[in-house]
């Protein structure tokens, strides 16, 4: 809160955590995760700060018992429900309007054991998500992915011609990525903050 985050998640695994399209899984007590968000809610300062309480996997527990958990952290105080695992859409339209507060979800993809992906079939975009009443979507891995991608091929100029003549158009300007780091308000705090030899 005091970094002025706009909200948490908090989490319903066992720490280790692991990422919930792989097996291994495993849920903490629905009470424990009860007494994690009434305590986040006591400590809570600002009311508009979102706690997000993390709903994890169908596969765990099935559909049933992810309603069930959603709604215990809602009567706990989560402001919002994030739930994820559900693999059909009608899964999805049971969820979407379950807990009576709004819910989010990382964009639904069914992954092979080959580690390719696919939509769950009647859900290709975010609209359609939006029309079975889900309010946010998370698109986790693209951007990570669409930068791997844009660093291969930058490389592999670099490799094939020895300089970025020929990939320019595959990168921002340096006055673009000065900017975006937010380099003018560095260089004022360095002016008013850093001693300089005389």
């Amino acid at each position: 809160e005091a970094t002025g985050a706009a909200g948490i998640f908090i989490e319903d695994q066992e720490t280790p955590k692991k990422c919930g399209k792989y097996p291994g899984v495993q849920l903490l007590p629905m009470q424990e995760m009860v007494l994690k968000i009434k305590g986040a809610v006591r400590a809570r300062h600002d009311p508009d700060f979102l706690l997000i309480a993390r709903v994890m996997q169908t596969r765990v527990e099935g559909k049933d018992g992810m309603i069930a958990r959603g709604r215990a952290y809602v009567e706990a105080g989560a402001d919002m429900v994030m739930v994820r695992g559900m693999k059909t859409a009608a899964e999805h339209e049971a969820v979407a309007n379950a807990f009576g507060v709004p819910v989010m979800l990382t964009f639904p993809q069914l992954q092979t054991p080959s580690l390719e992906i696919s939509n769950v079939p009647g859900i290709e975009t975010a609209k359609d998500l939006e029309k079975m009443g889900f309010k946010a979507v998370v698109f986790a891995s693209v951007p990570q992915r669409a930068a791997i991608r844009g660093m291969r091929e930058v490389l592999a100029c670099l490799k094939r011609d020895g300089g970025t003549g020929n990939c320019s158009d595959l990168m921002v300007s340096f006055k673009d990525r000065e900017e975006m780091i937010g380099l003018g308000e560095i260089q004022e705090l360095e002016r008013e903050l850093v001693l300089r030899d005389k």
